[in-house]
């Protein structure tokens, strides 16, 4: 045998894209004859064209065709066998929630957020405030468990009304919203302005996005990944806003991830960001980013997933080169001519259409559900057919409907990315705010709950013990930031700081949020506006005189001497 002969034969084994066991040598000879005939056949460029003409006038029941290098033909191809996840074994000590957090958002990351938010402190009121690593750890701990426990607006927490004690008691007000004034990640010395061709759209965030993303990667991506956009609530002024009118968050920072199946986002790129390597543009920008996304999977089989916005020929071609085998949903102006039946020809529930291109083995499937649906893939097709349930309304109850092999590929493995949504809407870490950067950030820490907590069910998976829901592991993280110990001071006077100011947070004592009634209450002449003795105390309606006497209603301390009655006045209508 010839060795062009043995290179067609080789290639025709890798096109049918099954074990070397279930080829058979006639199924290769008629492959390899059919291939034969369609390249005797060819001629040159016009002859084709113009058999390919005449083919179409006579319908739909054509073997091939030839459109911009792509040769179609009808012919069934069964799924190729996916490889399963070979995941690290886990470790052996038993890691506890915190330890799973801090490995995407560790100390070193917390030590930057201090020192910029310190400097960013300086710039803008003269002083540092002198925030420590404890406290911005009591800092993150509370915007998380404000994620649990949900209150309209911020100062509710602290309200005595409505006082949550696991974050007052944690830090006072004032303290807190001095550090949320001055949070910062970037050095605003090394900004570049706009226009300027090293200008970063990230700049306020990019120390800490990088941090978490390099963390991400590191981890043993899934065989099964998927591509997909989400989106982060903001409605200010700022270039990375978007409008998407067809999606649940319609305005917001759009983010384009790479999830696993499980859920796990391995990789991730804000829409407006520069890209990190040059393009040649041959792809798309939506080509580009899929192609930016997975230059981090290592030299291994992997199958992607994406939807109709990413998916097209170009990109999966290129995608094959490196071992990544895709499926996603297609546009129809993406077809480049593809003979596939119209929609018209598909009217029942469970028709399908189906063609291959021989020369990159892509097959295009479209399938009728309650509308057609098209879907291309490199290695799946119709083969082996299958059935799913739908409901009839002629029947009024589910049927069987005959559904393709792509069909149930695609629908079982396309949600990571949704699957994720899902899980960071449970306990949302987001506060309302004009910075956009403060929203990327509390992303950011979703993040890293959410790859912590699908680690930690992992690994208690394959040790086969039970591992506890999200709810506990967040609870856990937070409990324990908020109530871990502050390191030992120092003996001695402290120091003054770099403007001769002494800390006043370590040096004045802290000052509790003072508690007036409403209206209503104070005038409400129904209820008993009893005196009754307290500890001594400054007169909160004069604010000059110093009294013993509280009412029992209103909780305020008011003075009642013969020169003045704070007492009649304070509870007097205005």
């Amino acid at each position: 045998m010839s060795g062009g002969r043995e290179a067609k034969r080789l290639a025709i084994r890798q096109i049918l894209s099954i074990d070397n066991s279930d080829i058979d040598d006639d199924q290769i000879n008629e492959e390899e004859s059919e291939s034969t005939h369609s390249d005797d056949e060819s001629g040159t460029d016009e002859e084709s064209r113009t058999n390919v003409d005449a083919n179409n006038d006579e319908g739909h029941d054509i073997t091939e065709q030839t459109w911009s290098g792509m040769r179609w033909r009808r012919f069934l191809r069964p799924i190729r066998h996916t490889i399963p996840d070979n995941l690290f074994d886990p470790p052996p000590e038993e890691l506890s929630p915190i330890a799973y957090f801090k490995q995407f958002l560790g100390d070193d990351a917390i030590d930057i957020l201090v020192d910029e938010t310190n400097r960013y402190s300086v710039e803008k009121c003269g002083h540092s405030i002198n925030v420590t690593r404890h406290e911005m750890w009591k800092y993150i701990a509370i915007t998380m468990t404000m994620g649990i426990v949900k209150l309209p607006t911020m100062r509710m927490y602290w309200n005595p009304s409505y006082r949550i004690g696991i974050i007052a008691d944690t830090m006072g007000l004032n303290r807190f919203e001095t550090i949320k004034r001055y949070f910062h990640i970037n050095n605003n010395e090394n900004y570049v302005p706009r226009g300027d061709e090293n200008h970063d759209p990230l700049f306020k965030v990019r120390p800490l996005l990088d941090y978490i993303r390099n963390k991400c990667r590191e981890v043993q991506p899934e065989k099964r990944q998927c591509v997909d956009e989400q989106m982060i609530k903001f409605k200010g002024r700022s270039v990375l806003r978007r409008y998407m009118p067809r999606k649940p968050i319609k305005w917001g920072i759009k983010v384009i991830a790479r999830c696993g199946e499980s859920g796990f986002i391995h990789d991730f790129h804000i829409d407006g960001d520069n890209l990190e390597c040059p393009q040649d543009g041959s792809l798309g920008y939506t080509g580009d980013v899929v192609m930016l996304l997975c230059k981090t999977l290592p030299n291994e089989i992997f199958y992607l997933y994406m939807d109709r916005f990413y998916t097209s020929f170009p990109l999966m071609s290129k995608l094959a080169s490196q071992n990544i085998f895709t499926i996603g949903t297609i546009m129809p102006n993406r077809l480049r001519k593809c003979p596939i039946k119209p929609d018209k020809e598909l009217q029942k529930r469970g028709e399908y259409d189906h063609v291959v291109d021989a020369n990159s083995n892509i097959s295009v499937v479209k399938w009728r559900d309650n509308r057609p649906v098209l879907v291309t893939s490199n290695f799946a097709a119709v083969e082996p057919m299958s059935t799913c349930k739908r409901y009839s309304k002629e029947r009024k109850q589910r049927i069987d409907v005959q559904c393709p092999a792509i069909i149930k590929e695609y629908s079982a493995h396309m949600g990571g990315v949704d699957l994720f949504d899902m899980l960071k809407g449970l306990y949302n870490i987001d506060r309302r705010g004009y910075k956009n950067y403060t929203r990327i950030c509390h992303y950011l820490f979703g993040v890293c709950v959410i790859n912590g907590w699908i680690i930690y069910r992992r690994h208690c998976k394959q040790k086969g013990v039970n591992s506890s829901d999200m709810l506990k592991f967040l609870g856990s993280i937070c409990e324990t930031l908020r109530n871990q110990p502050e390191n030992q001071r120092p003996r001695g006077r402290p120091s003054n700081d770099d403007h001769g100011r002494v800390d006043e947070t370590t040096s004045s004592k802290r000052r509790c949020v003072s508690y007036k009634p409403t209206e209503e209450i104070r005038t409400d002449r129904t209820q008993p506006h009893f005196p009754t003795h307290t500890n001594r105390g400054r007169c909160r309606f004069c604010q000059t005189g110093h009294t013993t006497l509280m009412c029992q209603t209103c909780k305020m301390r008011l003075c009642l001497t013969k020169e003045k009655n704070c007492f009649t006045d304070y509870h007097a209508p205005l």
